[in-house]
């Protein structure tokens, strides 16, 4: 039997692990009544998200969409399910929902903060910081002229900065949730941009996936990435 639970993480983070429940030869198994109690104790109802995120984040983001022409409320949604899927509190999904409200907004952080409260314009922000690394994250991987051992050696310090820019373990799983959605979109939508972002993938986001022990997301976005990198490979072992 194997039972989600939580333990205390980083900054006060919900980060969900799995723990194996063995019996002993001879153990009587439960019975059917002290099963669900047991299961509805180890796997409480996670709380919803804050009342209204939904209908902020579908008036702030209308029909605009990412760069990857995802519409950006559909995006956020995806993140939204996959931060529910981490059993992350309610604050996470709320920032998963308007996590683009400061990029299209001046003052969307200051309106956040009055709407919502601190707990969301905080993961919200961080988002936003986190956000300003793509550029050199991208520069990184289209320079195909590095010797593989600096890119390596750069990729790492990519990484370390990632973390280090963060107070809250919180906002690297929003990102790293963003970036599995990105995918999921491009499986769906083909475009030539996705082997691009594939690399990166596995050069960032992966790693850190795996290092955070987040297995889920780490597999997802490893098993897309090579999809898009090597799609004759891909499709003979799938």
């Amino acid at each position: 039997l194997l039972a989600p639970i939580h333990v205390s993480g980083w900054a006060a983070a919900e980060t969900p692990i799995r723990a194996r429940m063995t019996l002993r030869p001879g153990t009587p198994l439960p019975a059917p009544g002290q099963a669900i109690r047991a299961f509805a104790i180890l796997n409480p109802p996670p709380p919803p998200a804050s009342p209204g995120a939904y209908d902020f984040a579908r008036d702030a983001y209308g029909d605009t969409t990412l760069g990857s022409g995802a519409g950006i409320l559909s995006h956020a949604l995806g993140m939204a399910l996959i931060i529910a899927g981490l059993k992350l509190d309610a604050d996470s999904r709320a920032a998963a929902l308007l996590f683009a409200v400061a990029t299209y907004d001046e003052k969307g952080l200051e309106t956040l903060n009055e709407r919502f409260g601190g707990g969301v314009t905080h993961l919200v922000g961080g988002i936003s910081r986190l956000n300003r690394l793509r550029p050199i994250s991208r520069g990184f991987v289209a320079d195909t002229t590095q010797n593989p051992q600096e890119m390596k050696a750069q990729v790492e310090v990519l990484r370390k900065m990632f973390l280090a820019m963060v107070e809250d373990i919180r906002v690297v799983l929003l990102r790293l949730a963003s970036r599995t959605q990105t995918l999921r979109y491009y499986a769906a939508e083909p475009d030539d941009l996705r082997v691009h972002v594939a690399r990166e993938t596995l050069e960032l986001y992966s790693p850190l996936a795996n290092r955070l022990g987040v297995w889920e997301l780490k597999w997802e976005l490893e098993d897309l990435s090579f999809r898009f990198i090597h799609p004759d490979t891909y499709k003979k072992i799938a």
